[in-house]
């Protein structure tokens, strides 16, 4: 665990330094010197995590049941179909040509993860260590040790995200399509875009919300029937997916977040405007999603769905916590929603040993 929270460490306090050099430009004695800061200071700010995601050896529940074996045998002929996704598929085959050894694979995913989620928090987020230090206790950073192909798509989903609130289709599209030749389920994403910029859902979002959270009972028998009927029935059928953990603390973290930006959000609209409000959206499908896993009792796909959309806690916390002007309210705040994601993130990898990321290993022990 010391490696993680090092690693975090050095993270937050490397993008605090990259927000300073981009806040000072005018400092600068020449443009040369300040893009040469910048550009260090980005590579810098994204090396710790990406370094102890490529480097690892056999973390993560797929990196051996999946990635590793895959990437061995993707020249090899066999009636297996290893991913369906065209880009990814290339992505490896191309890699091996350059090196059989795994770890270009690790070390690309990781790499891809970093710099999108970088990306986003530079041109969304009003803090960015703070959004820094939530890339990782929002437990996306921990996730992607284990599901390294989807968390590197959210993290591409984030960055495409970053275009709703500007309303800017094209290269929402472009990034979300992109995404999506990684990994299928990139798509759930697109319908957001129009959902988010549809002036009469933003007058009833919030009673749409209550509504389909009282109904969940309803609907979550309807998903499950249609989902018996797709390739990913197996989540129901296999008994090695419907095991005794609990997605409650996704819960409880998503949860808390979108209730302090309902009760925040005429100050937070005030400071943020539209941005505001595609992130309090997004967290709260992410939210719907938590709260079905109660009915739906298959952490595994449960789990999977809902970090599809829980990239907007990395914005939506700070600018929660940054819209209140009174000192001592927003450090309840900053304490009460950064230890209720510490909470959920602990707690997931700790207390129920999900992803399987401890101990931590280099490839150079191996």
């Amino acid at each position: 665990m010391w490696v993680y929270l090092l690693g975090t460490l050095l993270y937050v306090v490397l993008t605090y330094l990259f927000y300073q050099v981009k806040t000072r430009k005018d400092k600068f004695n020449s443009k040369i010197m300040y893009k040469i800061s910048y550009a260090f200071l980005f590579l810098a700010s994204i090396a710790p995590l990406t370094l102890i995601a490529g480097l690892r050896y056999n973390v993560g529940t797929d990196y051996m049941h999946t990635y590793a074996p895959h990437f061995r045998d993707i020249f090899v002929e066999t009636d297996e179909i290893f991913y369906n996704e065209v880009l990814f598929v290339y992505v490896n085959e191309l890699l091996h040509l350059i090196t059989a050894n795994d770890v270009i694979l690790f070390m690309f995913m990781a790499s891809v993860f970093s710099v999108f989620m970088q990306l986003t928090i530079i041109k969304l987020s009003p803090s960015w260590w703070m959004s820094a230090f939530l890339v990782v206790f929002s437990n996306m950073f921990f996730v992607s040790l284990n599901q390294s192909r989807q968390m590197m798509c959210v993290a591409i989903l984030a960055y495409a995200a970053s275009f709703i609130h500007e309303k800017k289709v094209l290269p929402f599209l472009f990034w979300t399509l992109f995404a999506t030749l990684f990994h299928y389920a990139s798509l759930v994403l697109l319908p957001f875009y129009f959902i988010i910029n549809f002036k009469y859902f933003r007058k009833y979002a919030l009673a749409i919300f209550l509504a389909v959270f009282a109904l969940m009972p309803v609907i979550t028998l309807g998903v499950e029937k249609l989902t018996l009927m797709t390739k990913y029935k197996y989540y129901f059928l296999d008994p090695f997916y419907n095991r005794d953990q609990s997605i409650l603390p996704y819960f409880i973290s998503s949860f808390t977040v979108e209730v302090a930006g309902i009760l925040w959000y005429p100050k937070m609209k005030n400071k943020f405007g539209s941005l505001a409000f595609s992130m309090l959206v997004i967290n709260g499908f992410a939210t719907l999603i938590a709260y079905a896993g109660f009915y739906i009792r298959i952490p595994e796909l449960m789990a999977r769905t809902y970090m599809l959309f829980a990239f907007s806690q990395v914005i939506l916390v700070p600018i929660i916590i940054l819209s209140e002007d009174n000192k001592w309210i927003r450090l309840g705040l900053f304490a009460a929603l950064m230890g209720v994601e510490v909470y959920a993130s602990l707690f997931v990898i700790l207390i129920q040993h999900h992803h399987e990321i401890l101990p931590y290993d280099w490839v150079f022990n191996r």
